[in-house]
C-alpha cells in the first residue's frame, strides 16, 4: 500500500472518529438535560408550590361545602355541587403531583382518600 493511500486512510479514520465524538456529545447533552428536567419537576419549590394549591383548593372546597348547607334553592345547591366537583379535580390533579406527601397535612391525605 503507498503511503498516500495510508494518509487518505488515516484521515477518514480521523474524519468518522470526529464525527461520532460530535454525535456522541449531542446524546450525552440530550440525556443531561432530561435528567436536570426531572430534578427540576420534583424539586423542592416546584413540590411546595403543588402542596400549597392544594392546600387552598382544600379551603376552598371546604367554603363551599359551608356555602352549600346555607344553600336555600335546588338551583343554588345545584351550582355550587357543580363548583366543588370542578375544585375537587384540580385538587386532585395537585395532590398527585406532590411526591412529598409530608408537604401536605394528614387532613389532606384524609380528604384525598375520600374524594380523589
Amino acid at each position: 500500500m503507498s503511503n498516500f493511500a495510508k494518509g487518505v486512510g488515516v484521515v477518514l479514520l480521523l474524519a468518522v472518529a470526529l464525527a461520532g465524538l460530535y454525535l456522541g456529545g449531542w446524546w450525552v447533552k440530550r440525556d443531561s438535560v432530561n435528567r436536570q428536567s426531572v430534578i427540576n419537576t420534583e424539586s423542592y419549590a416546584r413540590q411546595q408550590a403543588l402542596a400549597q394549591e392544594a392546600i387552598d383548593l382544600h379551603t376552598e372546597v371546604t367554603r363551599l361545602d359551608v356555602r352549600a348547607l346555607d344553600a336555600e334553592t335546588d338551583q343554588e345547591k345545584t351550582v355550587l355541587g357543580a363548583q366543588r366537583a370542578a375544585l375537587v379535580t384540580e385538587f386532585c390533579d395537585a395532590y398527585y403531583q406532590v411526591t412529598v406527601l409530608n408537604a401536605v397535612g394528614p387532613d389532606l391525605v384524609i380528604f384525598a382518600s375520600k374524594e380523589c
